[in-house]
């Protein structure tokens, strides 16, 4: 990130990190942008909140599942996101962006709309474990995996016609009591 704002701002710079090193470098052409392209960054881990926070214009959040695996709304995590977001940061500034991905797909059959979304949910997930330190990618194995865990994978995702979607969108008013 320190490395992207630098390229983007200055006309020639030198970085020496742990990763990368390079001295009086010049990258063209810069962003229209005066400053960059915003630069979001997501993740659900107390260091990846906390660094999209003090780095960048904005945060991700992600569905969630609990110690128990039980399915919690994309929201609830989002706003415990955004409290630790507020430690680091006023997340009211108009120049931080908060946002959720979630896990969707729209056909009046919730049924065809799972089956459709649920290869690549799963395949995406095992993405996500193989590169995070200490994660099992074995178990998001379609063939291995236990049917409670696909439950809960369903549970997750925002599927069926578009009032079934709609109606899980969450409330307003809810973040703000948040915090």
């Amino acid at each position: 990130i320190t490395i992207c704002r630098r390229a983007w701002t200055q006309d020639s710079f030198s970085f020496n990190g742990r990763v990368f090193s390079y001295d009086d470098i010049q990258v063209e052409p810069k962003p229209v942008q005066a400053n960059g392209p915003p630069i979001h960054l997501g993740g659900t881990s107390e260091p990846a909140i906390r660094r999209s926070a003090q780095m960048c214009d904005g945060h991700i959040g992600i569905v969630y599942y609990d110690k128990e695996m039980q399915y919690r709304s994309s929201f609830e995590q989002f706003a415990d996101n955004v409290e630790l977001l507020a430690e680091e940061r006023d997340v009211t500034d108009d120049d931080f962006t908060l946002s959720v991905m979630q896990y969707t797909h729209l056909a009046e059959d919730a049924d065809a709309a799972w089956e459709t979304l649920r290869p690549k949910l799963v395949y995406s997930r095992r993405k996500y474990a193989e590169h995070a330190d200490g994660r099992d990618a074995a178990r998001w194995d379609e063939e291995t995996m236990p049917d409670e865990r696909l439950a809960q994978l369903r549970a997750g995702a925002m599927i069926g016609g578009t009032d079934a979607v709609v109606e899980r969108l969450p409330v307003d008013g809810v973040l703000e009591e948040r915090l």
